[in-house]
């Protein structure tokens, strides 16, 4: 191998890693055997695959060999963003953009601290709000401009690496609360295994050894044997060998890494996390913690970022965000972790306060503190809710603020510039019901970013869209509120939902037969030119198809209409009709059987849309409503959550859904 390659970074930092590894195995062999030996591996094995080195400013296009190319981007102290694109950083080229950019986040920052002086329920708060959110969209808008072609700062990829970096990011903060919290970010192989046992035992180490018990190199064993995806027998003697090569503190330190709750457990950090609870009276931003726990709260973070934190990157942080299970994380947005806390709260309520008398008296008592100027009556039960979760919250901000430091530094991002790379909390929710899918989700907040906002947040749920009418929008939040996030218990009774859905079904279907509009769809319709495929879109069929039987009251594009679903597949569907409303018949013969548009003839007349003026279904259309498919249209509309229940949905046809007393677990 020539000297080149060997002072290649990568090899370098591969030599090391490996070496350290070995030395565990094998302590008496010496380092120049084993570099020799760790040479001929690399020169027999390595693959070192050519990239196309491109850049879109000024059309000019390199292959070049990976290797070359991380040196050179090392060398250079190059920014290295997602999808592989490569920046010059911030003291190497002039980029006006940011300017911008930091302006907005400015104006945004002040929008939110004077947010924060307001009472929630005012309507100066409202606009408070709304002005940083509307920052929040400008500072996006660039982004928006960076992926369209018709813009001056267009550049694809600039765009694509956006899109890149955020799932890069994002999935960097799953990871880290995954492993924090959980110890649930597992070994791929031995190789990932033993790289764990080189980063913990080589990095600087400050930690106070009286706090913890010896651990014996079986207990590590044991420990890291949990931590495989797939643990393989042939790893029993390579493992245990690297650990009995390991000394009584090293092998402390591997055993207490990602384990948060065994070092909790611990006397002097129990007795220490009861302090902090016991006095502390109002801790409502873990932002901004009370100066009576502050110092407390320090040495609780000094403790844990010594033996706890591993600030290590996982490997397939993005695989792992899409494949893995996970246990902390209970949801995703595209800037944010939502994590369940539901475990250290048990812990902290069964192990560490465990019915204190004093602290337990205080969660039946009313407290009135000062805030902002005005007095507040807060519940003791919920301040010690505060306590417990924004305790852990602020550890857990210290723990994702180091790691996507380490994030910055490992991407070439000036120091300068590393505090825009941050996550900070900003909502305590009381409760949560998650769905099959992601970014669809109710819950009920208690805090948001250290101010009382007990307000209910509904995310991507079909009864918030405009598609859903208002009776049963209203109809499903009474009821989620009533079972799940105003309940004063925790149990949910899944039977009551489940005769809520009948309750619904029923009330759609009296309301039809009273020829109401109540649970009709609300659909924009618009002109034909408008649509790809008019005759597919039930609005405008229905519009067409309610003008060519009302000319007189014909609905003008663009418009918003109800949609009744109708059971009229062909013309001696609605023979009754001839007789009894013969004007209304003889337009529905020619104007939609008889047709000269195939698409009309073929469609037939299953939909008609209803125009907001009219104030009831036409009596003539009632005998032939699709009570089965629009009973369906708004019971659907629950199915999310059932499913989220356990429910066990069976569905009968491609328009109706049967819910069954069968619960999955």
């Amino acid at each position: 191998m020539d000297d080149m390659m060997k002072d290649n970074y990568f090899i370098k930092d591969w030599m090391n890693t490996v070496r350290t590894t070995v030395k565990l195995n094998y302590p008496d062999i010496k380092d120049g055997e084993l570099d020799e030996f760790l040479y001929s591996i690399i020169e027999n094995n390595i693959k070192v695959p050519i990239a196309t080195l491109d850049n879109n400013y000024i059309h000019t296009t390199k292959k070049v060999d990976v290797l070359t190319l991380m040196q050179w981007v090392k060398n250079n102290n190059f920014i290295i963003a997602g999808n592989g694109t490569i920046f010059k950083n911030h003291e190497q080229e002039y980029n006006p953009s940011i300017h911008f950019l930091i302006d907005l986040k400015k104006s945004r920052d002040n929008m939110k601290s004077a947010m924060k002086k307001l009472d929630p329920s005012t309507y100066e708060y409202a606009m408070k709000d709304m002005g940083q959110l509307n920052e929040k969209l400008l500072m996006n808008s660039d982004y928006g401009a960076g992926g369209s072609d018709i813009t001056y700062f267009y550049n694809l990829y600039c765009a694509v690496c956006t899109t890149a970096t955020g799932q890069s990011m994002i999935s960097t903060a799953m990871c880290c609360f995954e492993d924090f919290f959980s110890d649930n970010v597992k070994f791929i192989d031995f190789d990932d295994c033993s790289q764990y046992i080189t980063n913990v035992i080589n990095e600087p180490f400050n930690g106070d050894m009286s706090l913890v018990e010896d651990k014996r190199a079986h207990e590590v064993f044991e420990r890291l044997k949990s931590k495989f995806i797939n643990y393989k027998d042939s790893y029993d003697y390579p493992l245990f060998s690297m650990l009995m090569n390991i000394d009584q503190d090293n092998l402390n330190r591997l055993f207490y890494k990602n384990n948060l709750y065994s070092f909790a457990r611990l006397p002097k950090v129990k007795k220490l996390l009861f302090k902090i609870i016991d006095e502390t009276d109002l801790f409502l931003d873990p932002n901004k913690p009370p100066k009576e726990n502050k110092s407390d709260l320090e040495l609780l973070w000094s403790w844990i970022e010594e033996w706890v934190v591993y600030n290590y990157f996982a490997f397939n942080r993005i695989g792992r965000l899409t494949c893995d299970p996970r246990d902390t994380v209970c949801t995703i947005d595209t800037d944010s972790n939502m994590l369940c806390l539901a475990p250290w709260f048990d812990f902290m309520i069964d192990e560490v306060i465990k019915g204190d008398r004093k602290i337990m008296e205080l969660t039946h008592r009313n407290f009135t503190y000062e805030i902002n100027g005005e007095d507040m009556v807060f519940e003791g039960e919920k301040m010690l809710v505060y306590k417990i979760c924004n305790t852990i919250t602020y550890i857990a901000s210290q723990v994702i603020a180091k790691h996507l430091k380490k994030f910055a530094i490992n991407s070439g991002v000036p120091e300068e510039y590393h505090n825009r790379i941050h996550m900070k909390s900003e909502f305590l929710f009381r409760k949560m019901m998650l769905t099959t899918t992601k970014k669809r989700y109710m819950a009920k907040i208690m805090l948001r970013e250290g101010t009382v906002f007990e307000k209910r947040e509904v995310k991507g749920l079909d009864f918030l869209k405009s598609e859903c009418n208002e009776f049963t929008r209203e109809f499903i939040s009474k009821l989620m509120n009533n079972e799940l996030l105003e309940k004063t218990t925790d149990d949910i009774v899944v039977k009551n939902v489940v005769n809520g859905t009948r309750e619904l079904a029923e009330s759609v279907r009296s309301s039809l037969e009273k020829g109401e509009k109540t649970f009709l769809t609300p659909k924009k319709c618009k002109e034909a030119a408008a649509y790809k495929m008019p005759w597919s879109e039930q609005s405008f069929r229905g519009a067409y198809a309610w003008n060519m039987i009302y000319p007189d009251m014909g609905i003008e594009f663009p418009d918003t209409v109800d949609i009744v679903h109708l059971n009229i597949h062909k013309i001696e569907d609605i023979s009754d009709l001839e007789n009894k409303y013969p004007e209304i018949y003889n337009r529905i013969k020619r104007f939609i059987f008889e047709s000269k548009l195939e698409e009309v003839r073929k469609k037939a007349l299953t939909v008609l849309a209803i125009p907001k003026n009219i104030p009831e279904i036409p009596e003539w259309c009632r005998p032939y409503i699709n009570y089965d498919k629009i009973i369906n249209d708004n019971t659907t509309k629950l199915r999310p959550l059932l499913e989220a229940l356990g429910v066990k949905i069976i569905q009968t046809d491609s328009t109706t859904d049967r819910y069954s007393n069968i619960i999955e677990f």
